[in-house]
């Protein structure tokens, strides 16, 4: 035994006894005590016979026991404010302020989706392609809907475009129309506006006996004539007509 420790108090068994056993002290406690490690005081109460507590709770530090301060509402804006890196803008259509972070200064302008979609429909410049209006997106939808989404020639699920059997740009107020789309598939598309003659012979094949062959002679007149036969045939109630 070294000569420094010949003289702590953990060489007495009834104080240390005392101090671990019934005060509940822990070994770190009683070894700063005693100005010596650790090791020293787990040496003694192997010594001395006293059961030695587990590896946790032995090293822990008794006392008493400090409850977490919660933060004061200042702090915690305070805090929100250093994590905050962007900024409030107002929305451009409502006018509400939002936060909006630093990445997205430049990107968003609207606080919602609701609000994006609203500004574009009451703002939209009506002089460019009538395409690019939203009610076209609702309308070509409307119509594969209908059509279960088929083509009304083949039947092929594959490339559906939405065609319009009166052209939008000639028929403005029928643009939206439901009863004024038919749902063909890629080729039937471009048949039908770059190869008339191609398509009325594919109408002809497909529906030998629609009561009435097309007319050559009048081929526009006979195809729209013809795709609203197939809009109302097979025991389909179609869109009632609005002017």
């Amino acid at each position: 035994m070294k000569n420094f420790e010949c003289n702590i108090l953990a060489n007495d068994k009834q104080w240390l006894y005392t101090e671990y056993i019934i005060k509940q002290k822990s070994i770190r406690e009683i070894s700063k005590k005693c100005n010596v490690c650790d090791d020293t005081i787990q040496t003694r109460l192997k010594r001395f016979s006293i059961p030695i507590r587990g590896h946790k709770e032995s090293n822990k530090i008794s006392g008493k026991t400090y409850k977490r301060r919660s933060p004061t509402k200042e702090e915690r804006e305070k805090t929100i404010k250093k994590l905050r890196t962007g900024s409030n803008i107002f929305c451009v259509n409502c006018g509400k302020y939002f936060y909006i972070t630093k990445g997205n200064l430049k990107k968003r302008k609207y606080c919602s989706k609701n609000c994006h979609y609203e500004y574009i429909h009451n703002h939209i410049n009506r002089n460019q392609d009538w395409r690019d209006y939203p009610e076209y997106d609702i309308w070509r939808k409307l119509v594969y809907k209908r059509d279960n989404w088929k083509c009304k020639i083949c039947n092929s699920k594959i490339n559906i475009n939405a065609h319009h059997i009166f052209e939008g740009n000639n028929f403005p107020n029928l643009r939206f129309e439901v009863y004024n789309g038919i749902t063909l598939c890629e080729k039937h598309h471009v048949q039908i506006h770059k190869h008339t003659s191609s398509f009325i012979q594919e109408c002809i094949k497909q529906t030998p006996n629609i009561g009435e062959t097309p007319e050559m002679d009048n081929p526009e007149a006979s195809i729209k004539k013809y795709l609203l036969f197939l809009i109302r045939s097979n025991d389909y109630q179609g869109e009632s007509r609005t002017d």
